[in-house]
């Protein structure tokens, strides 16, 4: 069932504005004066390579999306190997794209 699929199966199934009908706001939890976070975390393990082969490009669209949702923290540990270098490629990428546009 889609409702089981995993994000990037989910988006490319039902497409966009399907996933646009659902509104929600994450809240957000202050850890210190000017730094907060989304209280919602994604998960960096499936990212990780020793689960399987990764599509970067994929994984980069599904974490736009995870932002546009309102979940903007995202939980890469230490045993999540190469998930650190995806989210920073991820954001050098995402930043060259707000400057642009």
């Amino acid at each position: 069932s889609s409702a089981r699929a995993a994000p990037s199966r989910w988006w490319r199934r039902h497409g966009r504005a399907a996933g646009t009908r659902l509104i929600v706001e994450v809240p957000r939890v202050q850890l210190a004066p000017g730094y907060a976070v989304s209280r919602l975390l994604k998960g960096g393990w499936q990212l990780a390579g020793g689960h399987g082969p990764i599509d970067a490009a994929t994984a980069w669209d599904d974490m736009d999306r995870f932002v546009a949702a309102g979940m903007t923290t995202f939980d890469c540990a230490d045993i999540y190997t190469g998930v650190e270098a995806l989210i920073g490629e991820w954001l050098k990428r995402r930043g060259a794209r707000t400057a642009a546009g």
